[in-house]
């Protein structure tokens, strides 16, 4: 089974990419930063799969789903508080909620699978 999760190259998101991997699964991690220091055992693996974007680009996320055949997803992206924040409020707002809000309607609506 083909997983994406977002948020890949952070903490928690490595951690989980590893585990899935070590299970079994296909995992296609997304990253925004491209920072790979949490992942680097991951690159070598086969199962593994990193991608470079935004989860607010919906093309990109909605093509990522379908080209992949991806049947569930774990969210664990999400835009930290910053000094930006008090100029750009919905830059947050965009990356921690309506990513959410959107892919769950998209992705029910479609019959793909699970978001956890």
């Amino acid at each position: 089974m083909n997983i994406l999760v977002t948020g890949a190259t952070g903490f928690i998101g490595s951690h989980l990419c590893k585990e899935l991997v070590q299970i079994g699964y296909q995992v296609f991690g997304l990253s925004r930063s491209g920072r790979t220091a949490n992942i680097k055992s991951l690159l070598l693996q086969q199962e593994f799969h990193l991608e470079i974007g935004d989860i607010r680009d919906a093309d990109m996320m909605r093509n990522m789903i379908k080209d992949n055949h991806i049947k569930s997803i774990f969210h664990l992206a999400a835009q930290l508080p910053s000094g930006s924040d008090i100029n750009n409020p919905f830059l947050s707002f965009d990356t921690n909620v309506e990513f959410v809000i959107e892919s769950i309607r998209n992705f029910y609506k479609r019959g793909y699978g699970n978001i956890v």
